[in-house]
């Protein structure tokens, strides 16, 4: 209850709009992923493109703009033993997994950021579906370098993997698999914002957790809440979570799932027909994703990130109301049966940041 009453409170003073500025804000929105899976290689070989946003789904660029982007993936490791399920051969090492940001320009290419995990694969640590997240990546200087406004510039999310005991059979799913072996996507974006000019970005407003646990039935509940006041047609929010959680008090694995929302409430767990009507993407900030969180790997992180643009004012019933931007969080026992009273514990890191970018008005006629 006290945290529900601090964040009344603080909402009072946040949702303000920033200065007005030339936003463009683009997505790979619905199913992103370029491929279902990639080999599994003996040291660090080929990069797959995974997503990419192609020169003319880009927004155009000057130089000294600045330019924003994101970028989400989920990879999963393939069958422990052969069943109808496995995409490869089975495997019980861990994989390592490298993952690139890049800005291309067609003759010379940047590496804006990069991640490298191990995606833990052995019975009794399994993750099996590992989130990579890139947040708020400014690739304003990498833009400038590579003369993105005469280029045709693209931006993509580039991948591997490989592990000294693999033949190359071996497959990482993108997305993840069902039991009879069908490959699930839509669990990807890659994402860009410019603004111009440059200038200073808007202040990031930070919500604190609304609950710090949830169970370990499927049930989905709101972790984080942020309300954002008379959204205009146009603006564009920009929304991460970065917090961590445990199952080491339990003993057992849970799949973590989460997914950023935008609501008409701050209990909602579903965008509702006035946010479909009004935002891009029916409201869904990210797609719905996550991980095993294993007590051996403990805390587990929880990242994700994306954006969303009003495609009208935030109005019902001929009123101006309220948007929430959402955290939902739902997680499901693995090889147990999860106890009257278990839960996953959340640890809140950096807690749920949005930033609110505001267009310049368009000028009279």
């Amino acid at each position: 209850m006290a945290v529900g009453m601090l964040l009344l409170a603080a909402s009072a003073a946040w949702g303000l709009r920033g200065e007005p500025v030339d936003v463009k804000a683009v997505t790979t929105g619905d199913n992103s992923e370029r491929i279902e899976t990639i080999p599994i290689e003996k040291n660090p070989g080929k990069l797959r493109t995974a997503l990419k946003l192609d020169p003319g789904d880009m927004p155009d660029l000057v130089r000294n703009d600045r330019l924003r982007v994101s970028a989400e993936l989920l990879a999963t490791t393939d069958c422990l033993f052969r069943s109808d399920r496995c995409a490869g051969s089975p495997y019980e090492f861990n994989p390592t997994i490298d993952t690139f940001l890049v800005l291309d320009s067609g003759r010379d290419e940047i590496k804006l950021a990069e991640d490298r995990r191990r995606c833990l694969q052995e019975e009794d640590e399994r993750q099996h579906h590992c989130q990579i997240a890139f947040k708020g990546v400014d690739a304003s200087e990498a833009s400038n370098r590579l003369d993105c406004e005469t280029s045709r510039c693209s931006l993509k999310v580039t991948i591997r993997a490989f592990n000294s005991s693999a033949d190359g059979s071996e497959r990482i799913i993108i997305g993840s698999n069902k039991p009879n072996g069908n490959i699930v996507q839509d669990k990807a974006r890659l994402n860009a914002i410019r603004v111009r000019p440059a200038g200073r970005l808007p202040e990031a407003l930070r919500s604190r957790p609304v609950r710090d646990d949830f169970a370990p039935v499927l049930k989905k509940v709101v972790l984080y809440s942020q309300r954002v006041d008379a959204l205009k047609a146009g603006e564009v929010l920009e929304a991460s979570v970065d917090a961590r959680a445990t199952t080491e008090h339990l003993g057992y694995p849970a799949l973590l799932g989460t997914q950023i929302v935008l609501t008409e409430g701050r209990a909602q767990r579903h965008p509702g027909d006035a946010v479909r009507r009004v935002a891009s993407l029916d409201g869904e900030i990210t797609e719905i994703s996550g991980t095993n969180c294993t007590p051996k790997q403990s805390p587990c992180p929880i990242v994700r990130t994306g954006i969303v643009r009003m495609r009208e004012d935030a109005r019902a019933g001929g009123e101006e109301i309220p948007l929430y931007v959402n955290v939902i969080a739902r997680s499901k026992a693995k090889r147990a049966d999860a106890g009257q009273g278990d839960v996953v514990k959340l640890m809140d890191n950096g807690g749920l940041k949005v930033r609110r970018y505001t267009p310049t008005p368009d000028p009279t006629p």
